[in-house]
């Protein structure tokens, strides 16, 4: 399409990002991606453990009884 032209191959990328073209298009590193997933996971832990304990507050359970 561009002939061996790299510039020209790399300036219709750039536009066709710049233009939402592409779709949607994520520009994270593998590094980013595994924090992120940790944060997610640690989040999901920590709400679980809130339904959990909010749980166990209104059914009288775990409350020694």
């Amino acid at each position: 399409m561009f002939c061996g032209d790299v510039e020209k191959a790399g300036g219709r990328i750039l536009k066709d990002f710049r233009t939402g073209a592409l779709g949607a298009f994520a520009l994270e590193l593998p590094l980013d991606l595994d924090k992120k997933k940790a944060r997610e996971a640690a989040a999901a832990a920590s709400k679980q453990a809130d339904l959990v304990a909010r749980e166990k507050k209104t059914t009288g359970f775990g409350n020694g009884f």
